[in-house]
């Protein structure tokens, strides 16, 4: 199973339910004992590669310098694509290679305010093209 389930009842967990027995994934994998290093590796190798393919199919990806394409493969990590979609202005202005206005959309965000110095530091790189 691809989904975190309850492998009390096997049906996969939504915010707010109530676990009967263990979190778990896969094929029985009980989340309550963690996981390896080596696991933990292959998750976030497995996470940016997806997050690679993700920005890949955005047309004004190839436009963007390595320092921009960081910011928004960084941006599909960690809000994953549906959320990473509803910044349609933010994505508006990368099609017009507006890279002010596409730091400025980031900055009036929910993820501005939930991660602080973080996104201004994304917002900096998106404007300049350049790595602090």
């Amino acid at each position: 199973m691809s989904e975190v389930y309850d492998d009390a009842t096997g049906r996969p967990l939504q915010k707010g339910d109530t676990l009967k027995g263990y979190a778990s994934i896969g094929y029985g994998r009980n989340l309550h004992e963690g996981i390896s290093q080596l696991e933990a590796d292959t998750l976030l190798r497995n996470d940016i590669g997806r997050s690679y393919i993700e920005a890949g199919k955005f047309g004004w990806w190839f436009d963007l310098n390595s320092p921009r394409q960081r910011v928004i493969v960084e941006l599909l990590f960690v809000l994953g694509l549906p959320r990473f979609l509803k910044f349609s202005n933010m994505l508006a202005a990368l099609d017009m290679a507006l890279y002010d206005a596409a730091a400025n959309e980031l900055l009036d965000s929910k993820f501005a305010d939930q991660t602080g110095r973080r996104a201004v530091t994304l917002a900096a790189i998106m404007r300049t093209g350049e790595m602090p």
